[in-house]
C-alpha cells in the first residue's frame, strides 16, 4: 500500500529529529533518522551524544554541520562506535556541510 500524506497541521516536533524505520535486505529493519543540527559544534555542548544513545539508531544522517574539516574533533568523528563519514563546504568557511553515523557496513562514499 502507498504510504499516507504527511499530515501538514500537524504540530512539529521541537529539538528532535525525524526518524524513519525501512526494510532492507532479509526483511530487517533498521531505524534511519535524519538531524539538522544547525551548527555541530553547538549541538556537542547540548547533549548530542545522549541524544544519539537514546535515538538507539543504525544510521543517522546529520546536516548543516557547519564545519571545516580542520575543526572535526575525534569526539564528533568517533561517537558511540558508529562509523563517521563528512563532507565540508569547499567554497564558504563553516558554511553547510554533512555528516554520516552508521552502525551497518557501508560503500564507499565519495
Amino acid at each position: 500500500p502507498p504510504e499516507k500524506p504527511l499530515n501538514r497541521g500537524a504540530p512539529h516536533r521541537k529539538r528532535c529529529p525525524a526518524e524513519k524505520e525501512t526494510a532492507s535486505n532479509g526483511g530487517s529493519k533498521r531505524k534511519l533518522v535524519s538531524w539538522n543540527v544547525n551548527g555541530m559544534n553547538a549541538v556537542m555542548k547540548k547533549g548530542f551524544v545522549e541524544a544519539l544513545q537514546r535515538l538507539d539508531a543504525d544510521g543517522v544522517g546529520i546536516q548543516e554541520t557547519r564545519l571545516q574539516e580542520s575543526k572535526l574533533s575525534e569526539k564528533m568523528r568517533s561517537i558511540l562506535n558508529y562509523r563517521s563519514h563528512w563532507a565540508f563546504s569547499t567554497v564558504k568557511k563553516g558554511y553547510s556541510g554533512v555528516a554520516l553515523y552508521t552502525y551497518f557496513a557501508s560503500r564507499a562514499v565519495p
